[in-house]
């Protein structure tokens, strides 16, 4: 053990001598330093008192002008922010986009009662706001533009308002708004009779939408509806449409117009539908057409006839553009249709389609009624 220990700690006289000079050289580094700033470096210590003094009072003088700006910089006077012009606002200190804000917001109808509501405008930011309220008049004696003209519209439209006898089953558009009906109203009554609504009674008349008590009472007196042998009459013709049988790729409006829930409203999204997709070939299909409620649907079921679809696309000619048209295809089925038939040749048959993977079959059975090899 004493030998180990011995030989472990034992250096030779060239091991001494190194241990003396490194020894040597870690002093000397660690003195030179202090030996630097005694002798090379001036014991005065630089003063920054003076500049603290010098930065506090600049910030004083910033919070100070951020606090109450120069006049130099804005002209503030009283003014109402509701008469108050675009370049006067800007003169203020307020950003051009936030001029043409509170310029925008009264242009739609928008206005001030209180300076309090000047907070409301988007982007105003509350220093700027506590800038300009002591300077906020409002002045309440001026009337609001968009609602000073209206009681002049309605005093010109009353005195063009004529009182005579109509029919609600019967009246256009135009007669509806000369005897007095709202916009919406005129409208409402003509969508119920397009979906094959009728006014049967005075007091029907008073549920459409938009017809308030007021006018109704001022209408009543004049409103004709069919008499009992007029309506006999009507009950008679809807007897002779229950023979009524059309084929669903050949009628027209007026014969869609025919089957009873059936107006000119859905007479023409039916016939548009029926268009864009080159025919139906399949009865069920008429039930997709937008809109159309399924009660009414499938009480026309019974009196629909089929006959084949009467445009078919040339799969082996089309392209994606051509085949994205139809309404059974997006974009990404008529590039898969495409491709498929640029790698593998022309379509021998329609049941090769199957073979694109990624295409869904339900896709693939809509698509194929409407799908032919050649022309």
């Amino acid at each position: 053990m004493k030998n180990i220990f011995r030989e472990y700690f034992y250096y030779n006289k060239r091991e001494r001598n190194g241990i003396l000079v490194l020894s040597f050289l870690c002093a000397l580094i660690f003195f030179i330093p202090k030996l630097y700033q005694s002798y090379y470096i001036d014991s005065d210590k630089m003063d920054f008192k003076s500049y603290k003094i010098e930065i506090e009072t600049f910030q004083q003088a910033f919070e100070e002008k951020k606090s109450s700006p120069s006049s130099s910089d804005t002209n503030l006077t009283e003014f109402d922010p509701n008469v108050v012009t675009e370049a006067e606002l800007i003169s203020f200190g307020v950003s051009e986009k936030l001029a043409i804000t509170i310029i925008n917001f009264r242009n739609k109808g928008g206005r001030f009662f209180k300076k309090e509501d000047l907070k409301r405008i988007y982007g105003l930011r509350p220093e700027i706001y506590d800038q300009l309220a002591p300077y906020i008049k409002i002045r309440n004696n001026i009337p609001k533009p968009s609602l000073a003209s209206k009681p002049q519209i309605e005093a010109a439209q009353k005195t063009e308002i004529q009182t005579f006898e109509f029919d609600p089953n019967r009246a256009d558009k135009k007669t509806l708004l000369s005897l007095g009906f709202p916009q919406k109203a005129a409208n409402n009554l003509l969508k119920y009779r397009e979906k094959g609504g009728t006014i049967r009674n005075k007091a029907m008349l008073s549920r459409i939408y938009g017809i308030d008590d007021t006018l109704f009472q001022r209408l009543e007196p004049f409103i004709l509806i069919l008499d009992h042998s007029d309506l006999q009459t009507s009950k008679e013709k809807n007897t002779e449409r229950e023979d009524l049988i059309i084929d669903i790729n050949k009628a027209g409006l007026e014969e869609w117009q025919k089957l009873k829930g059936i107006g000119p409203y859905f007479a023409k999204g039916i016939v548009g539908y029926r268009e864009k997709l080159g025919g139906f070939y399949n009865i069920d299909q008429v039930g997709n057409t937008y809109g159309l409620p399924d009660s009414t649907f499938q009480s026309i079921k019974p009196k629909l006839s089929l006959s084949p679809v009467f445009r078919k696309i040339n799969v082996n000619r089309a392209t994606v553009e051509e085949l994205m048209k139809h309404p059974y295809l997006n974009y990404k089925e008529a590039r898969l249709i495409v491709n498929f038939r640029k790698q593998h040749g022309d379509y021998n048959n329609l049941n090769e389609l199957g073979q694109i993977k990624i295409m869904e079959q339900k896709s693939l059975e809509k698509i194929l009624p409407y799908l032919k090899l050649s022309d």
